[in-house]
């Protein structure tokens, strides 16, 4: 590990969760940050900064947690400090476009999700495959104190980002669907959502375990004429699968869009 501070730009959910894993896998890491918003920045498990290039200026490597609408303003604002590395959180800004707006090629992009808060998340991590920093290793590290770093193409970054950086929503939306479900049924709705969580937890730990398609799993537990059947049609009466997939790829285009000038719709 080659760092010894790490700043925050922006205290939001993601950026509060990020550095809370920071805290915890790291605590001889000093951390600061800054926030528009100062209750957040009081919130925030840093030392507050003045503003972003005071925040900028105290970090071996600086963590940009800003929303994309207003990432290239921020940026703006950074251009002219040397020998800064930058760790983006934003969706649809590309290495190459970050680069430009930084004056550096020394960024890195991560897609992890709420659950860094409790350092379970997948962390996608990728960088210009043609010039890799040569603190890369320094950047898988720093993304897997939140869970699990993955190294992949950017190109697999939107996709990523509708799997699991949105995906994450989908999953709790399900909790919360089948424990309305288990209300309907006639259990009290905390039983309902920790038992829902508890049935998740155990169908992620088999697939695991086993790596068995979970296609085989749900034919294992669909017997002819039965309970489970019954259900899965119903589910695919609603289009549930579809929608899934919908919500996937969807989620991936949006993804996309951030970069974009106001009214370029191109692919």
């Amino acid at each position: 590990m080659r760092f010894a501070s790490v700043s925050c730009i922006g205290c939001g959910n993601m950026g509060s969760a990020f550095m809370r894993s920071i805290a915890r896998a790291f605590p001889d890491v000093s951390r600061c940050a800054f926030d528009t918003d100062t209750e957040k920045l009081k919130a925030m498990d840093a030392s507050p900064c003045t503003d972003e290039r005071d925040a900028a200026s105290k970090g071996d490597i600086i963590i940009l947690a800003v929303k994309p609408q207003v990432l290239s303003q921020v940026c703006v604002k950074l251009t002219s400090l040397e020998n800064r590395r930058y760790v983006s959180l934003a969706p649809g800004f590309t290495t190459a476009q970050l680069s430009a707006m930084l004056g550096t090629r020394d960024v890195v992009r991560f897609m992890p999700t709420i659950a860094a808060a409790v350092s379970a998340s997948p962390v996608a991590v990728c960088w210009d495959e043609a010039d890799p920093p040569d603190w890369s290793g320094d950047a898988l590290e720093l993304a897997g104190c939140a869970g699990t770093a993955m190294h992949i193409p950017e190109s697999l970054m939107a996709s990523f980002i509708g799997v699991s950086g949105s995906g994450i929503a989908y999953v709790l939306q399900f909790i919360h669907a089948l424990a309305l479900g288990g209300v309907q049924a006639g259990l009290p709705y905390r039983r309902a959502v920790e038992l829902a969580s508890a049935t998740l937890s155990g169908a992620a730990a088999l697939l695991e375990e086993t790596g068995a398609h979970p296609a085989e799993l749900v034919t294992q537990v669909t017997s002819p004429g039965g309970t489970t059947i019954e259900g899965i049609h119903a589910l695919e009466e609603g289009g549930f699968t579809a929608s899934v997939m919908n919500a996937v790829t969807r989620s991936a285009r949006k993804s996309e869009t951030f970069s974009k000038p106001p009214g370029d719709t191109a692919p």
